[in-house]
């Protein structure tokens, strides 16, 4: 229901605005094969390597005038895996509109989309990699303003809105709203100073989720072994002769569980001009956060008139203060740049779940000449359990990520791409587990088209 509201939103939207105005359609298609090595992330002797073969499909239409901007992008993909358990298809369909006012502008940008559980938790991080891959359906709002006050001070807003659901059911479904306020000063020629204020709510969707205690009983009563069978006749009361003689209330039960999340960040820090063609972006501070979780069991398995209407629930409130941090540093040379960035912040991973999250990344990008073009990435995932002490380096999941990309254009309309990829994840046991990946691509894309 919420992605038809966000659909009808951006057609209501691009229907008003769109009018006589001129058009450019831009379009690619691409075709790729890729090999990995182990795609589940499994210890070697359980290693699955598999192949797969990729069609994909962007298009773009887009309006200019001197006052806005207009565009409508969808980018479509289907992969075919050696083991269909990975096959899936993605769809994202986004409009983003622009309006330039007197010493500013603000943008607007909404977006539906489909999409891999399996590439969302390697980009984000999270938990357990699946032994298949499922759908996450998405959809989003963002709206960003900003302007200049004075000839020194100018101020910057972002406001957003996400909304994940999740096929896979040991995945957290959530609502996720967050909103900034960023104030520059302009001291000298090349440093400004920044104060940043931010807020934010998650709320996961509540869970359900079955306990039968009846396979761990105390002593000296009979040890039963779990089988499905067994749980079967739990959920149907048909075990009541057995609990009741043991003096039992009940062999299983139903729960419920939700968490929610709010927080306050304060930040102040600087932006530097080294020179023409490099920079330093700094921010620091504290943030306030505030957990709540809730537990319920709603039913019991049992026909006890004791427990007909239970009454259990546990609420527990937490608040916490942590250090966040933003900092990055940019270098352009006569054919390449660099960027170097670090942050420490609370995060939603590629699970749903939101937990203190701190990262580095290294990112590099050379025009080699004409026709050749060379990128790479270098990055460091830190992520902490919600459940766990963060003083504990046990407690942790590191991924490490070093992406290469090398590109060559045969002319104006087609090139041909080569991507590898080599990703380390270990477990909060401290265990490592080692995926590589290589892509070949080749794109076609023709000339725009305006009408």
């Amino acid at each position: 229901m919420k992605t038809i509201k966000v659909i009808l939103i951006m057609v209501s939207f691009f229907s008003q605005i769109a009018s006589a105005n001129r058009f450019t359609l831009a379009h690619s298609v691409s075709l790729s094969g890729q090999y990995e090595d182990n795609i589940r992330f499994s210890g070697k002797d359980e290693e699955e390597s598999v192949s797969a073969g990729d069609l994909g499909f962007y298009g773009s239409l887009s309006r200019s005038t001197p006052v806005s901007s207009l565009s409508l992008n969808t980018n479509i993909k289907s992969s075919s895996f050696t083991n269909s358990l990975y096959n899936i298809n993605t769809q994202d369909l986004s409009l983003a509109y622009t309006r330039f006012i007197e010493r500013g502008q603000w943008n607007i940008r909404t977006n539906v989309a489909n999409q891999s559980d399996r590439q969302i938790n390697l980009m984000l991080g999270g938990g357990d990699m699946p032994s298949r891959d499922y759908n996450v359906s998405s959809s989003g709002i963002n709206f960003n303003f900003q302007k200049n006050l004075t000839e020194l001070q100018s101020v910057y807003f972002d406001i957003s809105m996400q909304s994940n659901d999740y096929d896979y059911s040991l995945r957290s479904d959530y609502d996720y709203w967050s909103g900034s306020l960023l104030w520059q000063f302009l001291k000298t020629e090349r440093l400004q100073l920044q104060g940043r204020a931010s807020y934010s709510d998650y709320k996961q969707h509540e869970k359900q989720s079955e306990s039968f205690p009846i396979f761990n009983l105390p002593e000296p009563l009979p040890q039963i072994p779990f089988s499905q069978e067994t749980e079967d006749l739990c959920r149907n009361n048909d075990l009541i002769n057995f609990v009741e003689t043991y003096g039992l209330l009940y062999c299983g039960y139903l729960s419920t569980q939700s968490f929610s999340q709010s927080d306050l960040g304060l930040q102040l820090g600087f932006t530097y001009i080294l020179s023409e063609d490099t920079n330093i972006d700094f921010l620091v501070g504290r943030s306030q956060t505030e957990n709540k979780s809730k537990q319920e069991i709603p039913y019991y398995y049992s026909t006890n008139s004791l427990l007909d209407n239970p009454n259990y629930e546990v609420i527990n409130n937490t608040k916490g203060f942590s250090t966040i941090y933003q900092i990055s540093f940019d270098k352009e040379f006569d054919k390449a740049d660099l960027s170097l960035t670090a942050s420490s912040s609370n995060k939603v991973g590629g699970d749903g779940e939101v937990r203190p999250t701190s990262q580095y990344s290294m990112f590099s990008r050379w025009k080699l000449n004409e026709f050749n073009s060379l990128a790479f990435r270098l990055s460091y995932l830190s992520l902490v359990d919600q459940s766990f002490s963060p003083q504990n380096n046990e407690e942790k999941r590191n991924i490490k990520n070093l992406m290469i990309n090398y590109i060559y254009d045969l002319d104006k309309h087609w090139s041909i791409g080569i991507n590898y990829f080599h990703v380390l994840r270990s477990s909060f046991d401290n265990t490592s587990r080692l995926n590589r990946s290589f892509i070949f691509s080749i794109t076609w894309q023709p000339t725009e088209i305006e009408f």
